[in-house]
């Protein structure tokens, strides 16, 4: 609802120095929420070696208890409560965020058409991105 609210105020407000002046922060509100998916916090930059260590070195093996079932949670029923297996893609409904961002994107840009060079330079890695695929079976 907040994006909605930020492109109503682009395309009505369009030429106005009051928008003008908040363009930028408008941009890159977009641009964080054109890439938000909160079931998924895969980065690159967090890709593990080969040998197994992050990309500072840093050794990916935290569990030392690999194989028990020990969690810290014995004898409490939050335990049991919140094991809901596997998480389930079907009920995110985050696709929202990143329509009504790329939406606002659209309508930032149709109201100053003559930030399409900086719009487009910065905004379409994000959008392109978004197009790799998470699930390697589909």
């Amino acid at each position: 609802a907040c994006l909605g609210c930020v492109a109503a105020f682009v395309t009505h407000c369009a030429g106005a120095e009051a928008c003008q002046n908040h363009l930028p922060a408008f941009v890159e509100l977009c641009r964080k929420y054109v890439s938000y998916d909160p079931n998924f916090a895969y980065d690159d930059d967090m890709a593990v070696d080969s040998d197994g260590e992050g990309p500072e070195g840093n050794d990916m093996e935290v569990d030392d208890n690999e194989g028990s079932d020990y969690d810290g949670f014995d004898g409490s029923d939050y335990d049991d409560e919140y094991d809901d297996g596997v998480y389930s893609d079907d009920d995110d409904t985050s696709w929202k965020v990143r329509k009504a961002a790329a939406q606002c994107l659209v309508c930032i840009l149709q109201a100053n058409p003559l930030l399409l060079h900086s719009l487009l330079e910065g905004s379409l890695p994000l959008l392109v991105s978004r197009l790799n695929e998470r699930d390697e079976n589909v």
